[in-house]
């Protein structure tokens, strides 16, 4: 689709359940990972020809993904490690085992892109994966089926959905430990980091 003017600009096929798809900080590239008859695979579109330049093998499920905000490396989480591509080459270069092997639920990059935060469905706990050297930094014990997860802007806090806790976890990212647990109603799923905008209120609830 072409976002000025609406137009349908080329249909491609990038296989089945494509688990949220991710364009590099620059445009040229969008990064779909699914399933391509019966094989895991990450599809590589070029945009600016509007076709697929690469087609790599995956060597399990695929889930949430993220790149750098330098755009050099994508991080794609599976039901049993990260795998980390060289978005150059569009190839593995690094499998980075995890604190919780399970279905990953979502993945968030710190802004400064120096810490990646993965949450298992499956487990109770965040995986910090540090980028510099693509490693397991820290295990952060989290509530019960953690869904969703949300980074602010200034990256000093990730915030997680516990879904059967009934909470919200508050990591603190300069030390990945948990601060604050706030309660909540029955079973979160979605995190939103609102802007506050001096002088301007929230309309009050008739």
């Amino acid at each position: 689709m072409q976002a000025r003017d609406c137009t349908w600009k080329a249909s491609l096929n990038v296989g089945v359940n494509i688990q949220q798809p991710v364009f590099t900080p620059d445009g040229s590239k969008l990064y779909a990972a699914g399933v391509q008859g019966i094989e895991p695979m990450l599809s590589v579109v070029d945009i600016a020809t509007g076709t697929v330049v690469a087609a790599v093998p995956l060597p399990d499920i695929p889930g949430p993904m993220v790149i750098t905000p330098d755009g050099s490396k994508a991080y794609l989480a599976t039901w049993s490690d990260v795998l980390v591509i060289d978005t150059a080459s569009d190839a593995i270069i690094a499998t980075i085992p995890v604190a919780a092997p399970g279905v990953p639920s979502d993945m968030v990059i710190a802004p400064d892109g120096s810490k990646i935060y993965l949450a298992t469905y499956d487990g109770d706990t965040i995986s910090v994966i540090q980028t510099s050297d693509d490693t397991l930094l820290a295990a952060v014990k989290v509530g019960k089926r953690p869904v969703d997860l949300a980074v602010t802007p200034d990256g000093s806090k990730v915030y997680v959905a516990n879904h059967d806790s009934d909470s919200v976890s508050v990591i603190e990212t300069s030390s990945d430990t948990v601060i604050s647990t706030v309660e909540l109603g029955q079973s979160p799923q979605d995190l939103v980091i609102a802007e506050v905008v001096p002088g301007i209120r929230a309309p009050r609830p008739r």
